[in-house]
């Protein structure tokens, strides 16, 4: 697929992939949820993570997610960038009870301080939980349920494995609609960043 999303390799791939619901092992229907973050003037170098964190058991990550964000033609040092971040989906335990995610994302960089600009006015639980010489942290929650769609930052693709994938991410390249073609930065944002 074009253009080259530059994702590294996640830190815990443990819990790989990271979108899927809690389904029996056989099924092959599955949700994708990918987000979508701003930057303005960020520094070439820079790195965002997305950490998933069930409401049930924060003491077990469900894994990493990092990306370098990238223009509408797909380069690293445009003045107005994005990135799309794979974070797990909520879902259900086995017993049958709704789950959470808590999604902390934070903006790694060596040669520039970035701020947290703006947020997703739909999205009711956003909030900067720190700030460093690095840049801000953003922390939000992901509810369980049907609710989240291009207005909230949110991207879901549904189906099997490899088209949820693809669906999700070209809606978050697009901000809207499944549109690769239209990506724009400034559309569908979750959270924007100005360095």
């Amino acid at each position: 697929m074009k253009p080259q999303l530059h994702t590294y390799i996640p830190l815990d791939e443990t819990f790989q992939l990271l979108s899927w619901y809690d389904v029996p092992a056989f099924s092959e229907q599955n949700r994708a949820c990918f987000i979508k973050i701003k930057t303005a003037n960020a520094p070439e170098d820079t790195i965002i993570t997305a950490k998933s964190i069930s409401t049930v058991d924060v003491s077990s990550p469900l894994g990493n997610y990092s990306m370098a964000p990238i223009d509408a033609h797909g380069f690293l040092n445009g003045t107005s960038r994005f990135a799309c971040l794979q974070v797990r989906c909520p879902g259900f335990l086995t017993t049958g009870a709704a789950f959470d995610i808590v999604v902390n994302i934070t903006m790694e960089t060596t040669s520039g301080h970035c701020l947290a600009r703006s947020q997703s006015a739909l999205l009711r639980s956003g909030n900067i939980i720190s700030r460093s010489a690095g840049g801000d942290s953003f922390r939000f929650t992901l509810e369980n349920g049907d609710n989240y769609g291009p207005k909230y930052g949110v991207y879901i693709g549904t189906g099997f494995r490899d088209r949820a994938v693809y669906q999700a991410q070209h809606s978050c390249y697009s901000g809207s609609h499944f549109d690769h073609e239209a990506m724009v930065a400034e559309n569908g944002a979750i959270a924007s960043y100005q360095c």
